[in-house]
């Protein structure tokens, strides 16, 4: 009980997510805390990579092992090499800024956020964000989950609709208006945070929003658009790299 977003490795062999722990103390100034670790899929114990301070609000993990996440109590985004023993390493905003629900594009040196207030949708904007230089650039105004497919499309969920424009991952520049490409998305508590996700090949699944939040069945879309509802309840789906492996929180 009480675990966060959860993310495939890039090789498909591991899940990462976040597990809380008890401490609540002065010296965390009273937030929560939580571990963040990886599991075996084939079995096995788990490991801890590091611990946090605060709400996690995503994570993501890049092609060489490394890992990046956000909290609700620092404005940036956190780091963490896949040496052994790595200490994260904080990118702080340069607009002061929190960022949500990171994502990697192709290569693995770019992340895509939604970067405002933690909570509400006002003064927000879609962002890149290099892990190499910290260099932050706005991609697009307004609130959403983003997310990068091959096609050369961002797509962005906001609200209960599923927005595309066209996107060059490696120039950075966005060309057009999104525009609508599917409604009836399932949102959590903020109107940023919603439930799907893409795989690189273009498969998304989502959580349809007929039903009280994260208790609709996913759906399953492929590129030429065959739909497969699956008998399963999951928030926060995540979809594996290779399109084939779901992971997500089990509602209560």
């Amino acid at each position: 009980e009480g675990f966060r977003t959860a993310t495939f490795s890039p090789d498909v062999s591991h899940v990462a997510f976040f597990a809380p722990t008890a401490e609540k103390n002065e010296e965390t100034g009273k937030r929560p805390t939580y571990r963040l670790v990886k599991a075996p899929l084939d079995g096995g114990p788990l490991v801890e990579l590091t611990t946090i301070i605060g709400d996690p609000g995503g994570l993501s993990w890049g092609p060489d092992g490394t890992i990046v996440y956000v909290t609700d109590a620092a404005r940036g985004l956190w780091t963490l090499a896949p040496d052994a023993g790595a200490s994260p390493t904080l990118i702080g905003s340069e607009y002061g800024l929190f960022y949500l629900w990171p994502h990697f594009l192709p290569g693995g040196k770019t992340v895509v956020a939604n970067g405002g207030t933690w909570n509400g949708k006002d003064d927000k904007h879609i962002f890149a964000i290099s892990i190499e230089s910290g260099e932050q650039r706005v991609l697009a105004d307004g609130y959403g989950l983003a997310r990068y497919v091959a096609s050369g499309h961002l797509v962005i969920g906001r609200d209960d609709q599923l927005l595309a424009v066209p996107f060059d991952p490696e120039t950075l520049a966005v060309h057009g208006s999104p525009r609508l490409v599917l409604d009836g998305i399932s949102t959590w508590t903020q109107p940023d945070t919603n439930y799907f996700d893409v795989s690189p090949n273009g498969t998304l699944v989502y959580v349809s929003n007929e039903f009280p939040v994260g208790m609709g069945e996913i759906q399953v879309i492929s590129r030429t658009g065959d739909a497969v509802p699956l008998p399963v309840r999951l928030q926060w789906p995540q979809i594996s790299p290779d399109g084939r492996e779901l992971v997500g929180l089990r509602p209560k």
